[in-house]
């Protein structure tokens, strides 16, 4: 488990809440053997147990590795690391004393099938294991608090306890006040993206002069725009637009109709503000990662200064139109005969229909999203979408795809090339 996804904004992705099974409980005798081989004193072992039960009252939900980081600022030299990790591997399965705190893996409390190692385990408040629906107790961490709560040494021992005063484990340790400026922005955020009932919408279309026609034109190049583009400033967006229907869209027009779009329900793209660059319209699985402000600021500094946005045909967009209708991801490659091997690669897995789509969509979105993958990546790459996605690809198959994939990919129009393919990119750039 990285040590992040717990801590995810959006748990879409995350396995299903399985069946809880606690670890084993170990007789006192067992414990008493296991607790001896720590290079541990008693006022160490003493240490341990109270920092690890305020750290569940305290954080709620807490990375193994996250919580050393803390402990080690807040404890300088008290304990080794080897030792901490190897309390932690013990004293999970120590329940003689109610000791308030769990120390799970995601094999325990996911749907998932990968057992846990000493050093990927979460310490959990044991009351959030207490209810059926136990994963949205587990999801309570405030998107916006970026960084836990560090307790001058007595004040967070205090917490095993119970003295936690006004701080709350959504806060990450903080008390609302400390993260009143936080909290506020989400609060801003929230209404930006507010969704507004129909009525209201037409009404604000209207003032933009958008009948229902030109809005869903709009609508389809933005949503097309982004996929291509990842990242499609106001600029780009008026270009492809004047260059297939001149002059429909006035600049006022574009960004009156960004400001508003975001309170529109089921779109897969969303408009953002770059600062002193201007609002764009943004890819959705940008918005979909776990820090969707670091994937985009990440996009961004991929994209060459010297490239111009790539401007599509018609075609090409009322493609990439129809894919992302789809929820797919259009092929986009310049070079038909490299196009049709790599589809022909992937229309050979064996599995259901929705595992077949999954792996296409993540393979055709490798030169999508990546601008260069080296031969090992690549197999790595395939084997781990074809086993995510549960189909199986022929030893063959999968050979002749890795060989086939580099011409597509340098054929494919990528978004880190501002719509470019890498061929085009690279001559482009020797001008």
């Amino acid at each position: 488990m990285a040590q992040a996804d717990y801590l995810m904004e959006d748990r879409g992705d995350r396995p299903g809440q399985g069946t809880f099974r606690r670890p084993e409980p170990y007789t006192e005798a067992r414990l008493a053997r296991l607790y001896r081989k720590i290079p541990l004193d008693s006022a160490g072992e003493t240490l341990l147990r109270r920092a690890f039960a305020a750290a569940a009252n305290l954080y709620g939900v807490l990375a193994l590795t996250d919580f050393w980081t803390l402990f080690k600022g807040m404890f300088p030299g008290a304990v080794p690391e080897r030792a901490f990790f190897a309390f932690a591997k013990v004293a999970r399965h120590d329940f003689l004393d109610d000791p308030g705190f769990y120390i799970l893996g995601e094999e325990e409390i996911w749907d998932a099938p990968r057992k846990s190692t000493a050093r990927d385990r979460l310490i959990v408040n044991a009351a959030y294991l207490r209810d059926g629906d136990y994963a949205d107790a587990i999801d309570l961490y405030h998107p916006h608090v970026a960084d836990y709560a560090r307790l001058g040494a007595e004040a967070f021992l205090a917490c095993a306890e119970g003295t936690l005063g006004e701080r709350r484990a959504a806060y990450k340790g903080h008390a609302p006040g400390e993260v009143a400026e936080a909290i506020a922005e989400a609060e801003r955020e929230d209404a930006a993206f507010a969704p507004w009932d129909e009525e209201t919408l037409r009404a604000k279309l209207g003032e933009l002069g958008l009948d229902g026609p030109r809005e869903r034109l709009l609508r389809a190049a933005c949503a097309a725009l982004a996929e291509l583009y990842g990242i499609a400033p106001l600029a780009a967006i008026k270009a492809v637009l004047d260059a297939h229907h001149p002059g429909m869209f006035p600049e006022e027009t574009l960004a009156g109709y960004l400001a508003l779009i975001n309170h529109a329900e089921g779109l897969s793209f969303a408009a953002i503000d770059l600062g002193k660059d201007g609002v764009a319209v943004v890819d959705g699985t940008l918005l979909d990662a776990d820090d969707p402000k670091a994937a985009c600021e990440a996009l961004r500094g991929d994209l060459d200064p010297n490239l111009p946005y790539y401007v599509p045909t018609q075609e090409e967009l009322a493609a990439i139109t129809r894919a992302v209708a789809a929820d797919a991801v259009a092929p986009c490659c310049t070079d038909p005969r490299a196009e049709r091997a790599v589809l022909g690669h992937l229309a050979a897995a064996k599995g259901s229909p929705e595992g077949q789509a999954s792996f296409r969509n993540a393979v055709l979105g490798l030169a999508r999203y990546q601008a260069y993958l080296d031969e090992d990546a690549l197999r790595d790459d395939l084997t781990h979408f074809a086993h995510q996605a549960g189909v199986s690809l022929p030893h063959a198959r999968l050979n002749a795809l890795c060989e086939a994939f580099p011409a597509y990919w340098r054929h494919a129009r990528a978004q880190a090339l501002k719509g470019h393919t890498p061929a085009e990119a690279e001559a482009l750039l020797l001008q």
